[in-house]
């Protein structure tokens, strides 16, 4: 691309960033006042820990991603879609054969900042007839299944790309502008969930406009806010992690953009102690955490890049250069995550496997392949739009470690040394996940091979066929039946954890985490984590209430992401197993007791990103075992 056409683009574009920033807005709403008396921020000490660990780190291998970067993924994107729009200027999604939620207004802009980029004028066609089909739809509250709550934003920051870059004739802005004023917030539903903070988003940009005015805003921020967690998390129902992340992004996008009323302390704090939980949370691949409705989806971590790219952009505002850097290189991270799962036509594979998008493996039932492509488009069009390419990058949070810490509301304890990180499942939804631990990540290891995620199975078949399948204990009782059972099949109602004795240093975590279950035979589930940038020790034990047969452990296996397979080996003389998949292996032995067995069970469970079979080992008249995993590079 023309180094010219790159300059007009950055240059209306700071015109977009610097204008419509209406003056100080003061509600007359009742509720808690601004700012909201918060309890202090439990993680502050870590932060602070962490804070200096990283002003010591060494500089990583850089990325080198740019902000051009979001350009390439977004135009690759629009490039496989255009072929997909109909007459009307709607995005039939290729598998559904019909408009998906809101894949038509997310792709006018991406569309739309394409053939600004690119000055495709064919491109610009295309995405004013999607823009002008999906504000049609918005008018007449006609969107997609349903979803102008999520149509709202979009095109208003088309809309403005359109006044602020010149694509378009003012006479054509003043009819949309009528539009604009003409609609009203009965056209949003679902207001008490993440839903109605995304009208929100897009109500506070009509706002700047002088199209509404900030009363439906500051309704929400009045009710929203006191839902979220100290540690300034979002708590969506059952708290999946995605939607904890996805309600966030439109907020940090509101403060961005100028909100000035009565809750912007209280937005402040609740969102700088989200984007530094985040920064923790993130695994050293670019990961957003595993746990919930939406888990896997290429989206998590499009949106991880705009909070990341908000927040370096902050801390260069405050003067904190190590914090702006450690920010930036997670927004790279983010971004290198989505990049590394396009498809061959240029689209994205929506969730983490390689399947066909036909057989919708790993789907929830409202993913579709146009609606999840064009959403992380808009979120990396967001990145660009709002990040700042004068911050380098500088150690991340997620690649130094040095940290162990629990979020109480989502039931996710994270652990990390040196890059090598856990992420522990404290009380799992029932329909998701297994209790225990869920995820290992290294980085420069293939994040698939980790384990990555566990699986939920409903149907215990026969003994030692577990009912969920997560790395960890797992016992048969001695009755009759001989039942088994294991730690990750105890859920939420059922279990009850917490963290004890972290001991923290850059290179040498450990921590123990206790499981008090509700099991007839088994009182409590003890684990004790040793974590080094290389290898992970836990010692797991069990207080039981009645006689214990047998002690097992199980370690998921990851056997095939539709097009790549795992390979498993056993060594002939130590309880040990080896997975190989896609240049790196992960080893898992059984350091205690030596005798025991482990075998390989080579039947295979569906999880999001594919099938996986299991290693145990078992010994009995035991109620401890010792076990590592070590995930390495091997190319």
């Amino acid at each position: 691309m023309a180094s010219n056409v790159r300059i007009i683009l950055f240059a209306c574009l700071i015109v977009l960033l610097g204008t419509h920033v209406n003056p100080v807005y003061t509600s007359n709403l009742g509720g808690f006042s601004a700012p909201l008396s918060l309890a202090p921020y439990p993680l502050q000490d870590v932060v602070d820990v962490m804070l200096n660990n990283l002003a010591n780190a060494p500089a990583p291998a850089p990325t080198n991603l740019t902000r051009n970067s979001y350009l390439d993924t977004i135009a690759s994107i629009v490039k496989f879609f255009l072929p997909y729009q109909d007459a009307q200027g709607r995005i039939i999604d290729p598998y559904a054969k019909m408009e998906i939620q809101y894949a038509s207004p997310t792709y006018a802009l991406n569309s739309a900042l394409i053939a600004n980029w690119t000055h495709d004028s064919t491109l610009l066609k295309s995405s004013i007839a999607a823009f002008e089909s999906s504000l049609q739809e918005l008018k007449t509250k006609t969107c997609a299944q349903g979803h102008c709550n999520f149509y709202t934003l979009p095109l208003m920051l088309t809309y403005e790309l359109y006044i602020n870059c010149s694509l378009v004739p003012q006479a054509q802005i003043e009819t949309w502008a009528s539009i604009w004023r003409s609609m009203n917030t009965s056209v949003y539903i679902n207001l008490s969930s993440n839903w109605g903070i995304v009208a929100a988003g897009g109500e506070f940009l009509r706002y700047l406009h002088n199209f509404t005015d900030l009363s439906f805003v500051e309704l929400q921020l009045q009710q929203q806010l006191p839902k979220f967690s100290l540690e300034g998390m979002y708590p969506d129902p059952n708290t999946p992690m995605p939607y904890d992340i996805f309600p966030r992004h439109y907020l940090d996008m509101i403060l961005m953009r100028g909100y000035n009323g009565q809750y912007r302390d209280t937005m402040q704090e609740l969102l700088q102690r989200g984007a530094w939980t985040s920064a923790m949370m993130q695994s050293p691949l670019g990961e957003w955490p595993v746990g919930g409705r939406s888990s896997q989806h290429q989206w998590n971590e499009a949106c991880e890049t705009v909070l990341f790219e908000l927040y370096a952009s902050r801390m260069k505002a405050q003067k904190n250069n190590v914090a702006a850097s450690a920010f930036k290189r997670a927004a790279r991270l983010a971004l290198q995550s989505v990049q590394r799962w396009y498809q061959s036509g240029g689209d994205l594979y929506i969730v983490k496997n390689h399947f066909d998008p036909s057989l919708r493996f790993g789907y929830e039932e409202y993913s579709f392949l146009s609606q999840y492509n064009n959403l992380p488009g808009e979120m990396l069009a967001m990145s660009f739009l709002y990040g700042d390419e004068t911050i380098e990058e500088g150690p991340s949070f997620t690649e130094t470690g040095g940290y162990a810490f629990m979020l109480p509301m989502h039931h996710k304890i994270f652990g990390n040394a040196g890059g090598m990180y856990v992420e522990i499942e404290m009380a799992a939804d029932e329909n998701y996940d297994p209790t225990g631990l869920m995820r290992i990540h290294r980085t420069g290891v293939a994040s698939l091979i980790g384990p990555t995620e566990g699986v939920t199975i409903t149907k215990q078949a026969s003994p030692m066929t577990p009912v969920s399948l997560g790395l960890g204990v797992g016992w048969m009782m001695n009755d009759a039946a001989h039942t088994v059972q294991t730690l990750s099949q105890f859920t939420r109602g059922h279990v009850n954890a917490t963290i004890l004795n972290a001991s923290l240093s850059p290179k040498h975590v450990t921590f123990n985490v206790i499981y008090e279950i509700d099991s007839t035979a088994v009182r409590e589930v003890r684990e004790a984590y040793s974590i080094t940038p290389d290898i992970i020790n836990v010692t797991a034990s069990i207080v039981p209430k009645s006689t214990i047969e047998q002690l097992f452990v199980t370690f998921p296996t990851f056997m095939s992401d539709g097009i790549y397979d795992g390979v498993v080996s056993m060594s002939p003389n130590i309880p040990q197993g080896v997975v190989e998949f896609r240049g790196s292996k992960q080893t898992f032995t059984v350091t205690s007791p030596a005798s025991g067995d482990l075998a390989f069970y080579p039947e295979t469970y569906t999880s999001r990103n594919g099938y996986m079979a299991r290693l145990v080992g078992s010994s009995k008249n035991i109620t401890s075992v010792s076990y590592s995993m070590q995930p390495e590079a091997t190319v």
